[in-house]
């Protein structure tokens, strides 16, 4: 099974779902033509109260530029208005502009500043800043990399309600990783996290239940069902698990145009694994017809990723995977 560990809650897009098409698609789009005019005027009032020292409202309207709901989207004022904010001490402002420090949005890139933003959100009860400071400790970014100390972030975050610390904290304990092993809490954790919508959770709580790890036995229904919901998010690691089940015929019907399908998408992601199963299907053929030609362009990929299996059907050495994530369960 492949798992995936989440950056922090604050370092993923929220998921959208799509709105539905035919019949209602003009009453869909008056309605966000109609929300848009609001933002907009909702935005200038926010600006007006920024102007006059209000921390909140600065944040606020900062959130309204960095997600482009009152017009386009602009990094720049975000990260001016978020700059404010959390001068005028609202935490989560500056979590918020430690993001963009890290991923360069609207300011130029930098993991020190963005480190000293969350540790001082952190400091203030910002569970979104504990969640993202205990990745740069667990990664070793702009940080001596300390899974203990990244663990008890993660905690610190979860006890504050922000349910990627707590998947965080869940993946650290089910694979005992700066804290003592203790599955059956991982699953609490996992489950929690995966009911507020949190994909790697719903994805790595689906990989213990298909394993029958925390005491349980093993529920591959259960699983399949977590795999689906993860993937509706594109999550990586959740395409590659449901693909396969659907190449089997494991908990689904046997559907190999849709095995095809996710596993495609997951070896795009670079998912190694994804890559050397959709190898395998071209090389034994039937459902698609073979295709040797495909199937070595698949284990070429995943032997690019340095993934052992595929440059093992190439019939070459291999280097192991570099600098894996700790704890990472990533298997062909």
């Amino acid at each position: 099974m492949n798992r995936e560990e989440r950056d922090g809650s604050g370092r993923f897009d929220a998921w959208r779902r799509c709105g539905t098409l035919g019949l209602f698609a003009g009453l869909l789009i008056g309605t966000a033509t109609s929300a848009r005019a609001g933002s907009a005027e909702e935005l200038a009032r926010l600006e007006e109260y920024c102007d006059i020292g209000t921390a909140t409202a600065c944040t606020a309207a900062a959130v309204l530029h960095s997600s482009g709901e009152a017009g386009a989207e602009n990094p720049q004022r975000a990260a001016e208005l978020f700059d404010r904010g959390c001068s005028g001490g609202d935490s989560a402002a500056c979590s918020s502009l430690g993001l963009l420090y890290e991923k360069g949005r609207g300011v130029q890139p930098s993991l020190e500043r963005a480190r000293d933003l969350y540790r001082m959100a952190c400091r203030d009860g910002d569970g979104t800043a504990c969640a993202n400071l205990g990745v740069l400790y667990r990664d070793g970014r702009s940080v001596e990399a300390d899974l203990a100390r990244a663990a008890t972030l993660f905690k610190q975050a979860c006890a504050q309600r922000d349910q990627g610390g707590c998947a965080n904290l869940a993946r650290a304990l089910e694979a005992g990783v700066g804290v003592v092993q203790d599955e059956a809490r991982a699953l609490e954790l996992y489950g929690d996290a995966c009911e507020a919508d949190v994909a790697e959770a719903c994805n790595n709580l689906g990989s213990m239940l298909e394993e029958g790890r925390g005491g349980n036995e093993p529920d591959p229904y259960g699983a399949a069902r977590l795999y689906l919901k993860a993937s509706a998010t594109k999550l990586p690691a959740a395409l590659y698990n449901l693909g396969r089940m659907y190449e089997s015929g494991t908990a689904v019907r046997e559907n190999m145009t849709r095995a095809v399908e996710l596993l495609s998408e997951a070896c795009e992601a670079a998912v190694a694994p994804a890559c050397v199963s959709l190898g395998g299907i071209y090389q034994r053929g039937d459902k698609p017809p073979t295709d040797p030609v495909l199937a070595e362009r698949f284990y070429e990929r995943a032997c690019a990723l340095q993934f052992e299996e595929g440059c093992r059907r190439l019939g070459r050495p291999s280097e192991p995977l570099a600098n894996p994530s700790p704890g990472e369960s990533v298997q062909p």
